[in-house]
Formats: C-alpha cells, sequence, structure tokens
C-alpha cells in the first residue's frame, strides 16, 4: 500500500447465474482492490472489536467461501483471532462442537458467526 499497489486487484469474485440443468453461467464480477481490501477489513475489525473479540478470542466463520468472508478473516488476522470456516451447509450439530471445540466464550450471528 504505501509504495503504491493500492490500486491493484486483491480478490476477484464470480458471480454466476444457475439455470434449470444446474450450470452456472457467467453474469459478472466483483473486484476489490488492495486498497478496498485494507479499508473494509478495518471495518470488519472495528466491529468484531466491539463485540468483545481481542487477542486469544475465537470466531466461527459459517458463511459461503466468498470475498466476504476473506475480508473477515483478514479483520480476524488484525486482532488476533483465532479464526475457523465451516461451510454454510454444516449441520447444526457439526457447527456446535466446533464452537464446543474452540472453547468460545461469546458468540453472535452476523453474516458470520462470533465466537
Amino acid at each position: 500500500m504505501l509504495q503504491g499497489h493500492g490500486k491493484e486487484i486483491a480478490v476477484i469474485e464470480d458471480h454466476f447465474e444457475w439455470n434449470e440443468s444446474g450450470l452456472g453461467q457467467p453474469t459478472g464480477n466483483r473486484q476489490i482492490s488492495r486498497n478496498d481490501m485494507l479499508i473494509e477489513s478495518a471495518r470488519a475489525a472495528l466491529v468484531l472489536g466491539e463485540l468483545g473479540l481481542h487477542q486469544g478470542k475465537c470466531a466461527v466463520f459459517a458463511m459461503p467461501n466468498v470475498a466476504d468472508q476473506i475480508i473477515w478473516i483478514e479483520a480476524c488476522k488484525r486482532l488476533a483471532v483465532v479464526y475457523t470456516a465451516v461451510a454454510p451447509n454444516v449441520s447444526a450439530h457439526s457447527l456446535a462442537e466446533r464452537v464446543e471445540q474452540l472453547g468460545s466464550e461469546v458468540w453472535c450471528l452476523l453474516y458470520v458467526l462470533v465466537l
């Protein structure tokens, strides 16, 4: 960033529209620059901090593998928060087991599950 690389693309997320046969057709994409990634991850870190997350706490991300997940993971890195990602269609039992394994103290449902 400080060397002038802020306008470079950091993440490209493709968007698809699915037809009746189950095949996806590209409908466009979302491009996030390094500068935008920095700003969005800093905002997400503020949200996580307001929820009580700090170094040593845990977060579980139960969301699709999309660009937003990367932003929240980068926010956790900023706060030195331990994080894990689970598939959004994971069973409630499996999710509860993961939460218990991490020894969570606090959790809240945003677009992510914060522990």
